[in-house]
């Protein structure tokens, strides 16, 4: 009986702890392009993030064979960071690390513009990134 009544309590209360630890985590910025091909993701390089360094990533959901990167621009509110202004090829992967900044996200729009050639044919997104908050994060 005593064993049963521990186990009822501490069950939520590991629960809810664990539930504050994921709201307590800063939020991320992830965005999807419109034809699926592409998925960017804006978030604290490690967790616990001492220096506050963000890193962000852009990872190719468009096939196997791997794209060729045109030009790709990081534009945190009215900034623009070009980070690939000439055709080369994919790094090795399919993840791209876009951007690391020291500081969270302002309150600013954040967007990913990518351009690249894939099976001869040349296309064009932008990626909006929009806030997410964690609500059940693993602890390690």
């Amino acid at each position: 009986m005593n064993r049963k009544l521990i186990i009822i309590f501490i069950f939520p209360l590991i629960l809810v702890s664990w539930m504050i630890y994921s709201c307590k985590q800063p939020i991320v910025l992830k965005g999807k392009s419109s034809d699926g091909n592409w998925r960017a993701e804006y978030n604290p390089h490690h967790s616990p993030n001492p220096k506050g360094i963000w890193k962000g990533e852009s990872t190719w959901l468009g096939g196997t064979n791997l794209p060729t990167l045109n030009f790709l621009v990081f534009k945190p509110g009215e900034e623009m960071v070009t980070l690939y202004d000439k055709p080369s090829d994919f790094p090795q992967g399919d993840v791209i690390e876009f951007v690391s900044i020291e500081g969270a996200p302002l309150d600013a729009n954040y967007s990913l513009q990518i351009k690249w050639t894939y099976e001869n044919k040349e296309f064009d997104e932008e990626i909006k990134l929009e806030r997410k908050k964690h609500f059940f994060i693993l602890p390690f």
